[in-house]
């Protein structure tokens, strides 16, 4: 292989090596940069996922509460319904 990079550099003015090198700098600086850019997309996709497990946890909560009151709201509204479905319809009209 040394070998080989000789016989090319021994045809190769030393202007022209300088650009060699300056070619394999620029390289790298691509390399880098791509892995730059892919570690900043696995950070956003990690903050997305902890996002996106709060939202769940939070909802999961809420619902978890209304569901074992609701037992209690339907008998404190004497039978009536359209209390309880009004602000339930409402309220998945507006998440959906």
């Amino acid at each position: 292989m040394k070998e080989d990079k000789k016989k090319f550099e021994k045809h190769l003015d030393p202007p022209e090596i300088d650009k060699l090198e300056e070619s394999l700098g620029h390289r790298e600086e691509l390399v880098d940069h791509y892995w730059g850019s892919i570690n900043y997309v696995f950070s956003l996709i990690r903050a997305s996922e902890v996002k996106a497990g709060l939202i769940l946890s939070f909802y999961g909560i809420l619902l978890n509460l209304i569901y074992r009151n609701l037992a209690d709201v339907i008998a404190a509204a004497d039978g009536g319904h359209l209390l309880i479905y009004l602000p339930l319809g409402l309220w998945v009209l507006c998440t959906a």
